[in-house]
Protein backbone atom coordinates (compact mmCIF):
# COMPACT_ATOMS: atom_id res chain seq x y z
CA UNK A 1 0.00 0.00 0.00
CA UNK A 2 1.27 3.45 -0.96
CA UNK A 3 0.93 6.31 1.51
CA UNK A 4 1.82 9.96 1.54
CA UNK A 5 2.11 11.77 4.86
CA UNK A 6 3.18 15.24 5.91
CA UNK A 7 5.91 14.84 8.51
CA UNK A 8 7.56 16.98 11.17
CA UNK A 9 10.57 16.65 13.40
CA UNK A 10 10.87 15.22 16.09
CA UNK A 11 7.67 13.14 15.78
CA UNK A 12 8.92 11.52 12.56
CA UNK A 13 12.62 11.34 13.42
CA UNK A 14 13.13 7.93 11.77
CA UNK A 15 12.02 9.29 8.38
CA UNK A 16 14.41 12.24 8.64
CA UNK A 17 17.27 9.94 9.66
CA UNK A 18 16.63 7.61 6.71
CA UNK A 19 16.52 10.51 4.22
CA UNK A 20 19.68 12.04 5.66
CA UNK A 21 21.41 8.66 5.43
CA UNK A 22 20.38 8.37 1.75
CA UNK A 23 21.86 11.80 1.09
CA UNK A 24 25.12 10.90 2.80
CA UNK A 25 25.42 7.72 0.71
CA UNK A 26 25.06 9.76 -2.52
CA UNK A 27 27.25 12.85 -2.02
CA UNK A 28 27.62 13.38 -5.78
CA UNK A 29 23.86 14.00 -6.01
CA UNK A 30 22.95 15.55 -2.67
CA UNK A 31 26.19 17.21 -1.55
CA UNK A 32 24.74 20.69 -2.11
CA UNK A 33 21.46 20.08 -0.24
CA UNK A 34 20.73 21.88 3.01
CA UNK A 35 21.74 19.69 5.90
CA UNK A 36 23.95 17.29 3.97
CA UNK A 37 26.82 17.80 6.40
CA UNK A 38 24.83 18.45 9.55
CA UNK A 39 21.73 16.58 10.67
CA UNK A 40 20.56 19.55 12.78
CA UNK A 41 20.62 21.76 9.66
CA UNK A 42 18.69 19.09 7.75
CA UNK A 43 15.89 18.77 10.32
CA UNK A 44 15.76 22.51 11.07
CA UNK A 45 16.77 24.40 7.92
CA UNK A 46 17.30 28.16 8.15
CA UNK A 47 14.07 28.64 6.27
CA UNK A 48 10.95 27.90 8.26
CA UNK A 49 9.07 27.80 4.98
CA UNK A 50 9.87 24.16 4.19
CA UNK A 51 7.25 21.44 4.48
CA UNK A 52 8.19 17.78 4.22
CA UNK A 53 6.47 14.55 3.23
CA UNK A 54 7.21 10.87 3.67
CA UNK A 55 6.40 8.67 0.69
CA UNK A 56 5.94 5.10 1.88
CA UNK A 57 5.20 1.70 0.43
CA UNK A 58 3.92 -0.96 2.82
CA UNK A 59 5.06 1.17 5.74
CA UNK A 60 8.64 1.59 4.47
CA UNK A 61 10.02 4.99 3.46
CA UNK A 62 10.73 5.08 -0.29
CA UNK A 63 11.28 8.84 -0.70
CA UNK A 64 11.39 12.11 1.22
CA UNK A 65 9.87 15.11 -0.58
CA UNK A 66 9.80 18.76 0.40
CA UNK A 67 8.58 22.15 -0.75
CA UNK A 68 10.49 25.34 0.02
CA UNK A 69 8.51 28.56 -0.33
CA UNK A 70 10.50 30.83 -2.65
CA UNK A 71 7.92 33.46 -3.64
CA UNK A 72 4.26 34.08 -3.00
CA UNK A 73 2.52 30.73 -3.74
CA UNK A 74 5.65 29.39 -5.54
CA UNK A 75 7.76 26.55 -4.15
CA UNK A 76 10.98 24.86 -5.06
CA UNK A 77 10.56 21.09 -5.02
CA UNK A 78 13.07 18.66 -3.58
CA UNK A 79 13.18 14.88 -3.47
CA UNK A 80 15.54 12.56 -1.64
CA UNK A 81 15.57 8.87 -2.60
CA UNK A 82 17.63 5.81 -1.86
CA UNK A 83 20.29 4.72 -4.36
CA UNK A 84 17.87 2.50 -6.27
CA UNK A 85 14.49 4.21 -5.93
CA UNK A 86 11.14 2.58 -6.66
CA UNK A 87 10.42 5.01 -9.47
CA UNK A 88 6.90 3.86 -10.39
CA UNK A 89 5.69 3.94 -6.79
CA UNK A 90 7.33 7.31 -6.21
CA UNK A 91 5.67 8.74 -9.34
CA UNK A 92 2.23 7.59 -8.15
CA UNK A 93 2.75 9.31 -4.80
CA UNK A 94 4.23 12.44 -6.37
CA UNK A 95 1.15 12.80 -8.57
CA UNK A 96 -0.97 12.66 -5.43
CA UNK A 97 1.30 15.20 -3.74
CA UNK A 98 1.17 17.48 -6.79
CA UNK A 99 -2.64 17.34 -6.80
CA UNK A 100 -2.71 18.29 -3.07
CA UNK A 101 -0.21 21.07 -3.73
CA UNK A 102 -2.55 22.80 -6.16
CA UNK A 103 -5.98 21.75 -4.91
CA UNK A 104 -5.57 21.81 -1.13
CA UNK A 105 -2.56 24.02 -0.42
CA UNK A 106 -3.56 26.59 -3.05
CA UNK A 107 -0.13 27.19 -4.59
CA UNK A 108 0.37 28.20 -8.23
CA UNK A 109 3.81 26.96 -9.34
CA UNK A 110 6.43 24.33 -8.59
CA UNK A 111 9.97 24.26 -9.93
CA UNK A 112 13.23 22.36 -9.72
CA UNK A 113 16.58 23.61 -10.99
CA UNK A 114 19.80 21.66 -11.44
CA UNK A 115 23.37 22.59 -12.35
CA UNK A 116 24.48 21.60 -15.86
CA UNK A 117 26.30 18.45 -14.78
CA UNK A 118 25.78 14.83 -15.78
CA UNK A 119 25.47 13.79 -12.12
CA UNK A 120 22.02 15.43 -12.19
CA UNK A 121 20.78 13.37 -15.15
CA UNK A 122 18.60 11.16 -12.92
CA UNK A 123 16.65 14.06 -11.34
CA UNK A 124 16.23 15.69 -14.76
CA UNK A 125 14.87 12.40 -16.18
CA UNK A 126 12.44 12.19 -13.27
CA UNK A 127 11.16 15.73 -13.97
CA UNK A 128 10.63 14.80 -17.62
CA UNK A 129 8.89 11.53 -16.70
CA UNK A 130 6.65 13.51 -14.41
CA UNK A 131 5.63 15.85 -17.23
CA UNK A 132 7.26 19.02 -15.98
CA UNK A 133 8.25 21.53 -18.65
CA UNK A 134 11.91 22.42 -19.15
CA UNK A 135 11.32 26.16 -19.56
CA UNK A 136 15.04 26.84 -19.93
CA UNK A 137 18.01 24.48 -19.73
CA UNK A 138 18.00 22.54 -16.44
CA UNK A 139 15.01 24.50 -15.07
CA UNK A 140 11.77 22.51 -14.78
CA UNK A 141 8.42 24.02 -13.91
CA UNK A 142 4.84 22.92 -13.45
CA UNK A 143 2.12 25.52 -12.85
CA UNK A 144 -1.52 25.62 -11.90
CA UNK A 145 -2.28 26.18 -15.59
CA UNK A 146 -0.46 22.96 -16.53
CA UNK A 147 -2.33 21.16 -13.76
CA UNK A 148 -5.74 22.44 -14.88
CA UNK A 149 -5.06 21.61 -18.53
CA UNK A 150 -3.90 18.11 -17.60
CA UNK A 151 -7.00 17.48 -15.51
CA UNK A 152 -9.42 18.68 -18.17
CA UNK A 153 -10.47 21.96 -16.59
CA UNK A 154 -9.92 24.12 -19.68
CA UNK A 155 -12.35 26.85 -18.55
CA UNK A 156 -10.59 27.33 -15.22
CA UNK A 157 -7.18 27.32 -16.97
CA UNK A 158 -8.45 30.05 -19.29
CA UNK A 159 -9.75 32.09 -16.31
CA UNK A 160 -6.41 31.70 -14.52
CA UNK A 161 -4.59 32.87 -17.68
CA UNK A 162 -6.89 35.89 -17.94
CA UNK A 163 -6.19 36.79 -14.30
CA UNK A 164 -2.45 36.69 -14.95
CA UNK A 165 -2.68 39.35 -17.67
Amino acid sequence: MLTLKRIRYPEDRADYEAAWDWMRKQPELYGEDVGFDDFDDFILPDSLSRIEFALKQDGHLIAFAYFVLRARKVCEFGLVTPLRPRVRSILVLLRRLQRDYFENLGFIALYAQYPDDSKYDRPRRLCRMFGWHERKPNYFEYTILDFLREHGNQEEAHNQSACAV
